[in-house]
């Protein structure tokens, strides 16, 4: 016996079915992810992502149209709330999505636009939204200008941008304490060309770095923006990407062909960091208590570092690589690094992963090779979002990715004839769900996506794996009802933890005649 189940989450499922490339989803082990194209967002190209902290809830920007060749007018923002599987386009947003930043339950967001069309820069607003991207405001007393970076605190109340400048004026650093509703102009910091910025978890420290023609120097904050610091001790550099501790007390900062600086006193002293050597830096990102860190630097290599970094290690494993952009992490033990390179009868590069600190890591084959240009993660680093960026004239998609822990086994094996008549049964078949946790309980659903567009639960479902358990479903055979239509229908197993967060689905196809 089967009923028809149709509640919205079961029912989001059907979406999925549009993205479908395999009929059979492989096992995982450890170092593994599972990919999905999310063509629901559509083609275009991508720019900037962020997350989370569970993974759940996504926003993405753009600085193009569709992947009509080339187009360069602004577009809109686009975010999840289901991990990637469905999007939700921002049409009350149109910008040129330098930067998106998201506070970490997802709620707050806000996002900065240049409004630039190539090497042109008109200027463009803030924008934020306070329920997950459903609405978002025009922050008009910020100004216009040509805003280029952005960072949050983690409750989303205080927040921080820097700008480029519109036209050959250079810009400022602005800052809000209430979610973006008012913005003060932080003149303090005088005006430069910023690139990147990075802030403690409650919002009070502050760190900046500026690029631009004659590059700068890196201005730090202990409270909340209000004043800042000019740190010129190791003189003008051209700052590309910065990161931060939690507690803003340990903060690294790259610079382009030049070395990895750091600082352990907030900022208030740095030291160069020669043992990484002076490379075309372009990445950086820091576990929460800041004591690991990974770079990556333009047609080079990864370098790790487990000290704070006092010490770095070259991840050859990896190989040399036109790196843009790195994740980590909360614990900084998992990352994942995006090779985006573009050039004459290239076909992109892959996204790479490592459960181990960056001492191994492991490409991402599934995702296929992409030009790929931002990458986020959520806190534990099982789920990844990460954007390709198209080669210049075709536009690409948001790719989203699920790493499984190797206590959670799952095996589904599609039967070898899949072209039915009605009446009869499909099979034979077979599933094996392995949970080797101490602690932890799944539950898998097996549902079938009929050709009208119905989710069909099976009477197998519900079934709860505990701790220590292997459960193979009982009917290895799916009922063919004589009314049926012709089609092709979806054999699908879902499992669920115990808070009703999707695990893992593994599917296979199959044909009425």
């Amino acid at each position: 016996m089967s009923i028809v189940f149709k509640s919205d989450r079961f029912f989001k499922f059907s979406l999925v079915l549009v993205i479908m490339i395999t009929v059979l989803v492989p096992t995982l082990s450890h170092a593994e992810y599972t990919w999905t194209e999310q063509t629901g967002a559509g083609s275009r190209y991508w720019l900037s992502i962020s997350s989370s902290s569970d993974g759940s809830k996504l926003v993405a920007g753009t600085y193009g149209g569709s992947s009509t060749h080339g187009s360069i007018y602004d577009d809109y923002i686009y975010t999840s709330t289901d991990s990637g599987v469905t999007w939700t386009t921002e049409t009350d947003v149109s910008g040129v999505w330098n930067g998106i930043t998201s506070n970490s339950d997802g709620t707050k967001l806000a996002a900065v636009s240049s409004g630039a069309y190539y090497l042109i820069s008109y200027g463009d607003y803030i924008y934020t939204s306070t329920d997950s991207g459903s609405t978002w405001t025009k922050q008009t007393n910020s100004g216009m200008s040509s805003w280029n970076c952005i960072a949050s605190s983690s409750d989303g109340s205080k927040l921080v941008v820097g700008n480029t400048g519109v036209g050959y004026s250079d810009g400022y650093i602005y800052t809000s304490t209430d979610s973006g509703a008012t913005w003060i102009e932080r003149t303090g910091a005088g005006s430069g060309y910023w690139k990147s910025i990075a802030s403690s978890s409650d919002g009070s420290k502050l760190a900046a770095g500026i690029s631009g023609t004659y590059g700068g120097f890196i201005y730090t904050s202990t409270d909340s923006g209000a004043t800042w610091l000019e740190r010129t001790g190791f003189g003008s550099r051209y700052w590309y990407s910065i990161a931060s501790s939690s507690d803003g007390s340990k903060l690294a900062a790259v610079a382009y062909n030049d070395y990895i600086y750091t600082s352990t006193d907030s900022g208030s002293t740095w030291t160069e960091r020669t043992g990484s050597g002076s490379r075309y830096w372009y990445s950086i990102a820091s576990s929460s208590d800041g004591s690991k860190l990974a770079a990556v630097a333009y047609n080079d290599y990864i370098y790790t570092s487990t000290d704070s970094g006092s010490t770095w290690t070259e991840r050859t494993g990896s190989g040399s690589r036109w790196w843009y952009s790195i994740a980590s992490s909360s614990d900084g033990s998992k990352l994942a690094a995006v090779d985006g390179y573009i050039g004459r009868f290239s076909s992109g590069g892959y996204i790479y992963t490592s459960t181990d600190s960056g001492a191994t890591w492991t490409a991402q084959t599934s995702a296929d090779s992409r030009f790929w240009k931002s990458i986020a993660s959520s806190s534990d680093g099982s789920k990844l979002a990460a954007v390709d960026n198209g080669d210049g004239y075709y536009g690409g998609y948001i790719y989203t990715g699920v790493s499984f822990s190797s206590s959670l086994t799952h095996r589904l094996t599609a039967p070898t004839t899949t072209s039915v008549y009605r009446g009869g049964y499909l099979g034979p078949f077979s599933s094996t769900i392995t949970n080797s946790t101490t602690s932890s309980t799944y539950y898998m659903y097996a549902y079938i996506y009929t050709s009208d567009g119905s989710w069909i639960l099976q009477t197998n479902s519900g079934v709860p794996i505990l701790n220590g358990q292997t459960y193979s479903p009982m009917n290895s055979n799916v009922y063919v009802p004589y009314g049926a239509t012709t089609g092709t229908y979806y054999y699908y197993e879902v499992i669920y933890d115990s808070s009703w967060n999707q695990t893992e689905y593994k599917y296979f196809s199959y044909t009425v005649n």
